[in-house]
């Protein structure tokens, strides 16, 4: 009687620590896709900063985990542009949206030669 007690203490010891181990590897796993949801979307925002310089008001682009988008926040006839980027990531269920406000300067260095700077202004994730 007494073995039997025992028998199923450490059965139920067992059991749950199979359980306990099992919710760490789902936990483990959930980070993991959400760190690679947001290292995604910082990517695509990389991607889109690239593009600022160009003479586009709004893009878009990104590949089969992320995307993004850009839009000029100013008018066309001021000298320095100011953008607005969104870019979202994914892996698995996990989304990480980025959004980001660039500044575009251009300088006039050397004749024809124009130095571009593209300054991130402010950044967050949006839930």
């Amino acid at each position: 009687m007494t073995s039997l007690i025992i028998l199923s203490v450490l059965t139920l010891l067992i059991l749950g620590s199979f359980q306990i181990s099992i919710l760490q590897t789902k936990m483990a796993g959930q980070w993991l896709a959400k760190a690679e949801a947001f290292n995604a979307a910082e990517t695509a925002l990389l991607q889109a900063e690239s593009q600022l310089d160009g003479e586009l008001a709004e893009a878009e682009g990104g590949n089969e985990n992320s995307h993004y988008s850009y839009q000029r926040l100013l008018s066309t006839d001021c000298p320095d542009d100011c953008y607005q980027v969104t870019a979202i990531g994914q892996s698995g269920m996990a989304r990480s949206v980025l959004s980001a406000i660039y500044s575009v300067v251009r300088q006039t260095g050397m004749p024809g030669n124009t130095i571009i700077q593209r300054i991130r202004l402010t950044w967050q994730e949006v839930e």
